[in-house]
């Protein structure tokens, strides 16, 4: 009996605590109101550059000897006979909207001609092309149009170097720097 009694009390107060929850809840809220909440984003039409780590904007030409004669189209390993640009551009910048690439004449240039700077200030002329048959030159005057296809993909765009003749300057390392524009 004492079981079905206390059975019967603890069935009666978890009714009762239910019924007081629900009436104290109610009186806690004397009215409620809706609102909005805007979220937004606004992405602006661009481009940029992604390069993935810094060998991706260096074009090596390797190791030669003075006094060739032969153009120098850059080491075997295509890694490096070419340097590679990675593009990423919104929607409003692919397409026929695809940005252009103007490459200056570099660091050392003299007139609009390239030139790798070695010890002494010896120099050594040099031309950047946008394809691997050397057809496509880069000057800076004339930008490459770019083929973008997708938003937010990047897109690789090569770079291809070629020394038209070495002649005989100083052993050394040579170097030049050429600044990159997108313009979109």
């Amino acid at each position: 009996m004492k079981v079905k009694t206390a059975r019967r009390h603890i069935a009666a107060v978890c009714v009762m605590a239910s019924f007081l929850c629900a009436s104290f809840l109610q009186g806690a809220f004397a009215g409620s109101v809706s609102g909005t909440l805007d979220v937004r984003l606004q992405l602006t039409p661009s481009c940029d550059f992604a390069i993935g780590n810094i060998d991706d904007g260096l074009l090596d030409f390797g190791r030669a000897a003075g006094g060739g004669q032969l153009p120098v189209d850059g080491m075997s390993d295509s890694r490096k006979s070419a340097a590679s640009l990675s593009i990423a551009c919104s929607s409003s910048y692919t397409g026929a909207n695809a940005p252009v690439l103007t490459v200056n004449n570099g660091l050392h240039a003299i007139g609009s001609q390239r030139y790798l700077m070695g010890p002494g200030s010896e120099r050594i002329a040099y031309d950047l092309y946008a394809d691997p048959a050397h057809r496509v030159q880069l000057d800076a005057i004339a930008p490459l149009q770019l083929v973008i296809p997708n938003a937010g993909v990047t897109t690789v765009i090569p770079i291809y170097g070629r020394i038209p003749r070495i002649g005989n300057p100083v052993a050394g390392h040579y170097s030049d720097v050429v600044w990159l524009t997108l313009s979109y």
